[in-house]
């Protein structure tokens, strides 16, 4: 067996063996069927149901300029209160309340009046999940934390192999509206195996004897004391080179934002895919994330989280530019293997970057990291309104969004983050900074 093999293997063994690690893998599951079951076909909704324009499309993705703000300030409110699970179930039946609203919309101004309303709150269950896990790491002392968080993340990956062929296939069946509003059960769903935190305690799965006190301090994973979290690193706005790199995040994934938004009107409008292939096409980047994420995991844990990213920036760069040449199913399925190995390290190792700029405040470096996420629905927005109804609308919109890959590769070479394990490839340790 080759290396490359065996790494995923044993970190996956690794986090499934583990309760606490498991239940986070598996809320991922379901969290990424539930969001890739849905996003797909919204700009699919908003042109053939709504009858809008593709450049309007771009345009009802400002309803989410509001999540970045909620998303930060509920970010850093969930450092200082006693259980991030309640905060979870409050957002998490919101959006679905929100998914069903959308479904119903009558018009193009009720769906956007939804989207502004429900869609704020649309990033702070993720953050939320891993402010869990990042908190679970540093319990249990886990000297791989680049190689878990990532391998973890590849439940969410999991969940968008499965969930864009449930979609379309509701999709099929339902029409676009029944697809939406079905859609609103999902969101429910990844909170059933996150009542595991409830009891885990270190090494509990392993047979390993810990003192009383190291059994309670890993139960609090779900439900913190909140005089604990005082203190001037709870209260801070984070270090400078936390929001350089929200910058980075924010330059990078704009274009995974249009690809999420242009690649189905690529494929079914303007390449004539049917919906079923479509399906499979967008399933195929999520698979390959499955061993490309552990795999980038121990790279990191190796090499260290800046040499990695840089590598999955100029990949995705690539990515994108396979997107605005093709003229077949075979030029996307190139551009999703590429975006696959970006996904893989931007967001299975963007988490850990920043919650290492920001070590002593979980919830705040998620959120800002998962703000900068959101901000891209925006800012991706924006670029369709202006370029996506151009006689080379899309092929143009993917460059774009490969300049911008190029660009976040840039800033982050100019910038380095103070006492960043990624300068220390092959350190062991915690990976506390």
């Amino acid at each position: 067996m080759t290396a490359s093999a065996v790494v995923p293997r044993r970190a996956f063994g690794r986090a499934w063996s583990h309760r606490g690690y498991r239940g986070v893998l598996l809320s991922l599951v379901l969290s990424g069927v539930s969001v890739s079951a849905y996003v797909p076909l919204m700009s699919l909704y908003l042109v053939q149901t709504l009858r809008v324009s593709e450049g309007t499309v771009g345009l009802f993705a400002l309803t989410s300029l509001a999540s970045p703000v909620v998303g930060i300030l509920v970010g850093r409110l969930s450092d200082r209160i006693s259980s991030r699970l309640r905060l979870l179930v409050v957002v998490s039946v919101w959006l679905a309340v929100g998914r069903v609203a959308m479904g119903l919309a009558p018009t193009f101004t009720v769906a956007a009046v939804a989207g502004i309303v429900f869609g704020a709150f649309g990033g702070v269950a993720a953050a939320q999940v891993f402010a869990l896990l990042r908190e679970l790491l540093e319990r249990e002392h886990e000297p791989r934390q680049s190689t878990i968080t990532s391998t973890v993340r590849t439940g969410y990956s999991l969940g968008w192999a499965v969930g864009p062929v449930i979609g379309t296939a509701l999709a099929s069946v339902l029409g676009y509206r029944g697809a939406l509003v079905a859609s609103g059960l999902f969101v429910l769903l990844p909170l059933v195996p996150l009542r595991w935190l409830r009891t885990t305690g270190p090494g509990r799965d392993e047979g390993r004897d810990r003192t009383g006190a190291d059994e309670q301090a890993s139960a609090r994973t779900a439900a913190r004391p909140a005089p604990a979290l005082d203190g001037p690193a709870r209260t801070s706005w984070g270090a400078r080179s936390l929001w350089l790199f929200a910058v980075v995040c924010l330059l990078a994934l704009t274009g995974e934002s249009l690809r999420i938004t242009y690649l189905p009107i690529l494929a079914v409008d303007r390449l004539g895919l049917s919906l079923w292939l479509f399906g499979i096409v967008v399933s195929v980047a999520p698979v390959v994330e499955l061993v490309a994420m552990p795999a980038a995991g121990a790279l990191a844990d190796r090499f260290g989280l800046k040499r990695v990213i840089v590598v999955g920036l100029v990949v995705g760069a690539g990515g994108f530019a396979a997107f605005a040449t093709s003229s077949s199913v075979v030029g996307l399925l190139v551009g999703q293997l590429c975006n696959a190995c970006f996904i893989a390290v931007v967001l299975g190792l963007g988490v850990t970057y920043a919650q290492r700029l920001h070590p002593d405040g979980a919830g705040f470096a998620t959120s800002v990291f998962f703000a900068a996420q959101s901000l891209t629905i925006a800012t991706g927005g924006l670029l369709g309104l202006a370029l996506a109804d151009r006689p080379y609308g899309l092929p143009e919109l993917f460059l774009t969004a490969a300049a911008l890959d190029l660009a976040a590769v840039v800033l982050l070479l100019l910038t380095t983050p103070p006492h960043d394990r990624a300068d220390h490839p092959g350190d062991g340790s915690s990976g506390r900074s």
